[in-house]
């Protein structure tokens, strides 16, 4: 396999990822235990595709209207008319639709993560909430913080 155009891969510094995204016309976005979001931004839809053994939603393997949607290293936001998405902190982001990323060598260092159970990281973060559900700057990690409290 021909190694995939990454836009961004964990370890890479914070920023918006949506202009890149735009400009590639599609994506293909890995979240934390390696949910694959096809998004098809010249197409206006999207496709989620669960890791085997993770978390099924409704619409899995399906694809459906993209929307509105937001990007950046802290998760996915999406919200269509059928659907919303709030994804969680993001490992691996391609340009192109990359069903077969875990037979890329970059693949393979995101699957090693998430079977060492490392965190993604992003340096460099604003200081201000950037809007992703899982953001650390943002409402439910403030709420975590406050219950270890």
């Amino acid at each position: 396999m021909a190694e995939p155009e990454v836009i961004w891969r964990d370890g890479d510094h914070w920023r918006d990822l949506a202009g890149d995204v735009r400009a590639a016309g599609a994506a293909t976005v890995v979240s934390l235990r390696g949910t694959t979001r096809l998004v098809d931004v010249a197409g206006d839809r999207q496709l989620r595709l669960a890791r085997p053994g993770g978390h099924r939603m409704d619409f899995d393997g399906e694809w459906v209207t993209l929307g509105h949607w937001a990007l950046t290293p802290c998760g996915l936001l999406i919200d269509a008319c059928e659907h919303w998405a709030a994804g969680s902190p993001v490992r691996l982001v391609l340009a192109g639709l990359v069903e077969d990323w875990p037979g890329s060598d970059v693949g393979a260092t995101v699957l090693e993560a998430i079977r060492a159970g490392r965190e993604p990281t992003a340096p460099g973060h604003p200081d201000l909430d950037c809007g992703a559900a899982y953001c650390p700057n943002g409402p439910i990690e403030a709420w975590r913080r406050a219950r270890r409290e």
